[in-house]
């Protein structure tokens, strides 16, 4: 049986070594927007030898569909000019760019100058990689790259050791599923986890997977339907971490676990949310094309919440005005301004390099498909893919201290990246237990393992996102960050005393997600009838006699209301309630107050939720007369009461039937009458001194 001590270890060391690509740096800096003219485009320079490559072309914004086709259509004349064969691989409408696989190694210039002729205004054109196509993805038949040998897996059982879903714990994941469990209805919601690929047979995943919204991009960024392409262990298992399974597991992994130790957890923090599998890794490279793929597909298929834990390769940090960096950097921040334009919540990670995002100023990782990175490359003014474009979410990784206090995780070999202005917000990311394909019983996957990394505190925000949407389906992706920010917990993060600021908004929370602005209970009005319910005026303030009804309407979220007080009902809804109840103040012989205290129930029953709704209303409650009619109301004179009213005598409180219909005040209607009176003797005088003329 295999060692699970050693698959530890390796999985450990096999994160570490993916800091570069799978985890995703940030900077702080916002991109550059769009050039809406741009007199010189930034093209690539040409390559020593001919070869198979693909190459990004941005057309200048703004632009339109007509004059995307034209560029489209002018790669067969460069090709032809060349005599090297040349392909349009896939086209974005949305935001004016496209993809190109040419063999000649002067094909970027070539294009744009054969453009520049043709009056096409371009942004940029340049390669995406730093070496050859794969094999594979070889469409022109020019030279390419054969991929390194692919590993096998092992098997064995789960990993066991310490209790990695404290992360769960500290962010209130397992008392938001009990919530959940009793009292919150989720609406379905799916994450798009863009990475390595998803073991889809992994026990964690039945019936996780959204098969109609996952696709593979790495092949030339073309979305392919075949699932074994997006299944790493079947296509690609070169990555031993099995990055993607991993990430899933955190964000909706299904199972309910209990590690050796007797620790138990759930897998995830939104178990109840659906998974689509979107590949855009293949040998821990990450290449423009892919990455545009995954967003444009999230966006398409109306992704909500998309775990990006990776950095764009080939550069660490991008260079928007390098010649060999500026369109395939163009291309991926216009894809996610598309994919953020379409309500996508993109979350990053903030990568592991122990480094200052807001002052980077050098790189040595990079490029990372040659096996030759160049030292110290200067990157001052640089941008990260994904996490220094704006509008994301960028997450940095917190580890728990013995003593319980959460910190930055500040290992040296993988510590979180850090910056006042690049961290959006922070997330549990070290020792994290979750899914790990090793073989179960009847060929299906299973086991779990420990891994570190801000990989691992992205799906954290990821999964509370998900909590988010899933009770707020109305969401936009505005709407879902804004939450996200203002419930995060900062009072649980230690402040940093070597001045590496990680913090950001705070610790996500899960528990307050599912009790904190909630879908409210509304109270509409809270009124009386004294006509059997013909009509109906509002109670607070009001003086009512005799018999009447009390009713209040409800609405929103009610799942029940209750009337307590001067009635006493309750009822039960589905979004609209009304009670009402008949009240008889006949027998009254002095002015009471009276009260009527509302209570309207939300769907969630957790006592910290707030989505209950409760007023209190106070009105005069008069006494009738020994003929049962209404005591007329009297302005305050200061005078005694006369004989009359102090017996209660029905003659001289009662008003003429025939005024009283009309609803007018006796006073003022003999008040009219004189008026009236004077009026018309008026006019007899004139038209009598008419007359006498």
């Amino acid at each position: 049986m295999r060692d699970l001590t050693r698959v530890t270890q390796k999985a450990l060391s096999a994160i570490a070594a993916m800091c570069i690509s799978l985890g995703g740096f940030s900077i702080a800096q916002a991109a550059s927007p769009e050039q809406s003219d741009v007199a010189t485009p930034i093209v690539s320079e040409a390559w020593s030898e001919d070869a198979s490559r693909n190459y990004a072309i941005n057309l200048a914004q703004p632009s339109d569909a007509d004059t995307l086709k034209q560029a489209e259509t002018l790669v067969a004349q460069v090709a032809q000019n060349e005599g090297k064969p040349a392909k349009v691989l896939k086209a974005y409408a949305s935001f004016g760019s496209f993809f190109v696989q040419a063999e000649s190694k002067s094909f970027a210039k070539d294009y744009a100058q054969t453009a520049a002729q043709q009056g096409i205004k371009l942004h940029s054109v340049g390669d995406t990689r730093q070496v050859p196509v794969r094999d594979d993805e070889n469409l022109v038949g020019g030279k390419s790259t054969t991929p390194k040998a692919h590993e096998t897996p092992g098997s064995g059982g789960g990993i066991s050791g310490r209790d990695g879903a404290w992360g769960m714990k500290v962010i209130g994941a397992d008392k938001a599923k009990e919530t959940i469990a009793k009292d919150v209805k989720l609406s379905p919601v799916t994450v798009g986890v863009l990475d390595s690929g998803i073991v889809e047979n992994h026990e964690d995943f039945a019936g996780q997977i959204d098969t109609a919204a996952s696709t593979s991009c790495i092949t030339n960024g073309i979305p392919d339907s075949d699932p074994d392409k997006r299944n790493q262990l079947k296509y690609d298992i070169k990555d031993y971490m099995y990055h993607a399974t991993h990430v899933a597991g955190i964000i909706a992994g299904k199972n309910l676990k209990k590690s050796g130790l007797g620790f138990t957890y759930e897998s995830s923090v939104d178990p109840q949310a659906k998974l689509a599998n979107i590949r855009v890794v293949y040998h821990n490279e990450i290449y423009p094309e892919y990455v545009v793929c995954g967003l444009d597909w999230s966006a398409d298929h109306d992704i909500p919440i998309v775990n990006a834990s990776f950095s764009v390769t080939p550069w660490a940090y991008w260079m928007p005005d390098e010649p060999s960096q500026a369109a395939g950097y163009e291309v991926v921040r216009r894809a996610a301004e598309y994919a953020q334009r379409r309500n996508v919540l993109i979350i990053v990670s903030a990568m592991n390099d122990n480094t200052d995002l807001d002052n980077v100023t050098e790189d040595s990782y990079s490029p990372s498909d040659t096996g030759n990175p160049i030292p110290n490359r200067p990157v001052k003014g640089g941008k990260s893919l994904m996490g220094g474009l704006p509008g994301v979410i960028t997450v940095s990784n917190v580890q728990q201290n013995a003593d319980g206090t959460l910190v930055r995780c500040d290992n040296p070999n993988y510590g979180s990246n850090y910056g006042k202005k690049a961290i959006t917000i922070a997330a549990p990311g070290t020792y994290i237990e979750s899914a790990y394909p090793l073989f179960g019983q009847a060929g299906t996957m299973a086991g779990t393992a420990y891994a570190t990394g801000t990989s691992m505190a992205a799906p954290h925000v990821a999964g509370v996102a998900a909590l988010i949407k899933g009770i707020h389906p109305e969401y936009t992706a505005d709407q879902i960050r804004e939450q996200l920010l203002a419930q995060a917990d900062m009072s649980k993060l230690q402040a940093p005393t070597d001045g590496k600021e990680y913090r950001g908004a705070g610790l996500v929370d899960a528990y307050a997600a599912v009790t904190r602005n909630q879908p409210k209970a509304v109270i509409d009005a809270v009124e009386y009838s004294a006509d059997g319910g013909a009509t109906w005026h509002g109670l607070s303030g009001a003086s009512v006699r005799g018999k009447v009804r009390i009713r209040a309407v409800m609405s929103g979220a009610v799942t029940s209301g209750t009337l307590s007080g001067a009635v006493s009902a309750s009822g039960k809804g589905n979004g609209s309630l009304t009670i009402q109840h008949d009240v008889d103040f006949s027998e009254l012989t002095t002015s009471t107050k009276q009260h009527v205290a509302v209570t309207a129930l939300g769907r969630n029953n957790n006592p910290d939720a707030d989505d209950d709704a409760t007023a209190s209303v106070t009105f005069t409650a008069e006494p009738t007369g020994d003929s049962g009619q209404p005591t007329p109301n009297k302005p305050d004179d200061g005078k005694r009461p006369n004989a009359n009213e102090q017996t209660g005598d029905a003659s001289a409180q009662q008003p003429k039937p025939e005024l009283s219909k009309t609803g007018a005040d006796v006073s003022v209607m003999i008040a009219v009458s004189v008026m009236l009176a004077v009026v018309a003797a008026g006019a007899m005088h004139v038209r009598r001194m008419k007359a006498d003329r």
